[in-house]
């Protein structure tokens, strides 16, 4: 099962917001890791305070965005066959226009023997 965190970055940009001190950034790129699971192969709960990944491997710009609901966006993005050099994904993040994180989400490992599109969902709900 994923786990998912939203960062205390992301959770300090979101209550300046609402005091109307700033606007929140816009999500621009997803990061890619193979750090989202321990040396038992059991997936880790993203703590709050991190600033980047475990162990990112690629960041690319975001190519989708869907509304889901009232209160999410699914982003998304499509990684070639062997574009990780056969390493294997096992954390996303989504990173806005200021290169913060604003969501980490920690599974088990997908192999890079196919393209894969990922999906992160910002979700609210």
């Amino acid at each position: 099962m994923a786990k998912v965190t939203v960062p205390n970055v992301s959770r300090a940009k979101m209550a300046a917001a609402r005091s109307g001190e700033r606007t929140l950034p816009p999500i621009k790129m997803i990061a890619f890791g193979d750090g989202g699971v321990d040396e038992n192969g059991a997936v880790q709960t993203p703590s709050p305070t991190m600033t980047k990944l475990n162990h990112e491997l690629l960041r690319k710009p975001v190519e989708s965005v869907e509304k889901v609901g009232q209160l999410g966006y699914k982003y998304g993005y499509t990684i070639p066959e062997g574009g990780l050099d056969g390493k294997s994904v096992s954390e996303v993040a989504l990173i806005d226009e200021e290169g913060d994180l604003a969501s980490i989400e920690m599974f088990k490992p997908k192999a890079d023997d196919l393209d894969s599109t990922y999906y992160v969902l910002d979700d609210f709900s």
